[in-house]
């Protein structure tokens, strides 16, 4: 993303502009929609209907309908390492 650059991610009930960051925006559809906006690196701002809220790294906020409220970032376990590839012997046998 060139230096400067705004993109949005638009969910029904929320729109986040972000700049130079890495964040995560999981929707997920139930009576009236649910958006958890976090950000890993960086700001964003969750702006609905009712109102925009700043989010800092290591922010997430859950937006219910047009309602915010700040949560605790998901921390997700680092994967499984992976194993290095058997050795290979190339030539005759």
């Amino acid at each position: 993303m060139p230096p400067g650059a705004v993109h949005e991610v638009r969910a029904p009930n929320v729109v986040t502009r972000l700049t130079g960051t890495v964040v995560s925006v999981e929707i997920e559809n139930v009576s009236e929609p649910v958006t958890r906006v976090c950000v890993a690196a960086g700001t964003a701002s969750a702006i609905t209907r009712s109102g925009a809220v700043v989010v800092n790294a290591n922010q997430c906020v859950l937006v219910t309908g047009d309602r915010m409220t700040r949560v605790p970032l998901r921390r997700y376990p680092a994967p499984p390492p992976r194993e290095a590839p058997p050795e290979r012997t190339i030539g005759r046998r």
